[in-house]
């Protein structure tokens, strides 16, 4: 594989969606073309992709690459996927892993009890579906503590079309100040 991706992710910020990406190497990388799809069951099968913008590539180090895609909010879906067609100087090319935005409003996502004892409960009514991998359908829980180091970790089951609930047991955290971070929303929480 003449490109070795490190991360391709992308994430709703107001009404844009910011695309981030990131190699170790790129050899014979003439340049990445960002596609996107407009709600669809199967992306993986779909030949509605349309090309969004076209960046260029070839080092041999670690690059980050970062996009804007400022016509998502003119969106009339719900979802919009992303992927990277890479392109290499003999015309041959791979894709990257497929990556969903949900362009729905996450406001309504609830993380309780705060303060907390031995347990904290996460509650994601089924018009929220968080940015997730498409296939793995999991939704990775992150607690980290005041000094940002990680120390708890889940993946909890998302299945695109039901409403999560989930408790995650607490016992092992001393009293504090964490952050439990969702897709990429993030709660200020309090162990008593």
């Amino acid at each position: 594989m003449p490109v070795s991706f490190i991360e391709f992710k992308a994430q709703k910020i107001k009404n844009d969606v910011l695309l981030i990406w990131q190699t170790t190497s790129e050899e014979n990388n003439d340049y990445f073309h960002v596609q996107r799809l407009l709600d669809s069951q199967h992306p993986e099968l779909s030949e509605g992709w349309q090309v969004v913008v076209k960046v260029k590539g070839t080092t041999n180090s670690i690059s980050n690459y970062q996009f804007t895609d400022a016509s998502a909010a003119l969106s009339i879906t719900k979802t919009i996927y992303y992927r990277l067609k890479q392109i290499d100087f003999d015309g041959k090319f791979e894709y990257s892993k497929t990556v969903a935005v949900n362009l729905t409003k996450d406001e309504n996502i609830s993380v309780y009890p705060n303060p907390f004892n031995d347990e904290i409960i996460i509650s994601i009514p089924q018009s929220t579906i968080l940015p997730i991998a498409i296939g793995t359908q999991l939704l990775v829980v992150e607690i980290f503590d005041i000094t940002a180091r990680k120390v708890y970790e889940t993946e909890v089951k998302n299945p695109l079309q039901l409403a999560v609930s989930t408790t995650i047991h607490t016992s092992q955290l001393k009293n504090g100040v964490y952050f439990l971070k969702i897709g990429e929303k993030v709660f200020k929480l309090i162990k008593q």
